[in-house]
């Protein structure tokens, strides 16, 4: 009878180490979700300010032009950064249940 129990103490730590994965996994996706609409944004800026530098062929827009790339590609850096560090806290929890 008390082995029987232990089982049922150890399923239990299981299954609330379980319940913190996925929280913890659902966060990251709230996240990158987040990351990802500031992404599509960003090109949709980016596609604007082109249209508008091929039909008005002003400099100044052009200069525009590279200065949102650039926001894009910072963007696009703190979502991967964003991802590497939700990976590393899901993979601590594992650990950290195991």
């Amino acid at each position: 009878m008390t082995l029987f129990s232990q089982d049922l103490s150890r399923d239990h730590q299981y299954q609330e180490g379980f319940d913190i994965i996925l929280q913890t996994v659902g966060k990251t996706i709230d996240v990158a979700l987040v990351a990802l609409l500031i992404v599509v944004v960003m090109v949709v800026v980016v596609v604007v300010v082109v249209v508008v530098v091929v039909v008005s062929k002003i400099v100044v827009v052009a200069a525009v032009v590279v200065v949102v790339v650039i926001v894009v590609m910072v963007t696009v850096a703190a979502v991967v950064v964003i991802v590497v560090v939700a990976a590393a806290a899901v993979v601590l929890v594992i650990l950290t249940v195991v």
